[in-house]
């Protein structure tokens, strides 16, 4: 059987990107761990500095855990644009000026990948923890889902 490409004559449907579940509740976990460990460290007397940089990481760890499974998803892309949600809610970027990319930037001997999101006003920056994916193939992909009219 010969494949078909089927790319050019049949839509994209819409596409979503976010933080796995997986790793939000693994964050949510660890969080109560630490603040397990902040309780007992609370409780034998063993208070002082340890006990309030356990309870700032306690905070970190349930922000970062609370807001990835909260903020879903955080990338959609469709006809209209690409949307983009964030905490204090969602922004959606017409196609038609909107500048898609993946930035390689390397820092302290590691490379990154950012997917960047650029419609004149405003630079909208993404990385695998926000999209569940590499940025670059993110990039790719939401370039094949733009309208022929707004490349």
């Amino acid at each position: 059987m010969k494949p078909v490409d089927n790319a050019a004559s049949e839509p994209i449907g819409p596409r979503q990107w976010t933080t796995p579940a997986a790793t939000g509740v693994g964050l949510l976990i660890g969080a109560a761990a630490l603040a397990a460990a902040a309780g007992w460290a609370l409780r034998t007397d063993a208070g002082g500095p340890g006990v309030l940089l356990l309870i700032l990481a306690t905070l970190g760890v349930a922000w970062f855990g609370g807001t990835g499974l909260a903020v879903r998803p955080r990338l959609l892309a469709d006809d209209a644009g690409v949307t983009v949600r964030g905490v204090v809610g969602a922004r959606t970027l017409p196609w038609d000026g909107l500048r898609v990319s993946a930035r390689r930037t390397r820092h302290l001997g590691r490379e990154s990948v950012a997917l960047e999101l650029d419609d004149g006003h405003r630079l909208t920056v993404l990385g695998r923890w926000e999209l569940g994916a590499p940025p670059s193939a993110v990039a790719d992909e939401l370039e094949a889902m733009r309208p022929a009219r707004g490349r």
